[in-house]
């Protein structure tokens, strides 16, 4: 089983609890740089896309193990 979630957002949106969290923009222009890009693979298994891939799941697992209320970190 593979799960896949996607989710369309306008680049206005900001993400509050991830530093650094990435999208992909599939139409427009971003005038607002909220989101970081993430980098193109050159090659299969390319160790750079690896190694950022490997680092915002830590990022986002950091911030999922934290309690906010009311949109605001605790």
């Amino acid at each position: 089983r593979i799960g896949l979630s996607i989710h369309y957002v306008s680049p206005d949106v900001r993400e509050t609890r991830i530093e650094g969290a990435t999208a992909m923009l599939v139409r427009g222009e971003d005038h607002h740089g909220h989101w970081g890009w993430d980098p193109e693979p050159v090659e299969d298994h390319d160790t750079t896309c690896l190694a950022a891939l490997a680092e915002i799941h830590a990022r986002y697992r950091s911030a999922a193990d934290q309690k906010v209320v009311a949109g605001v970190k605790q």
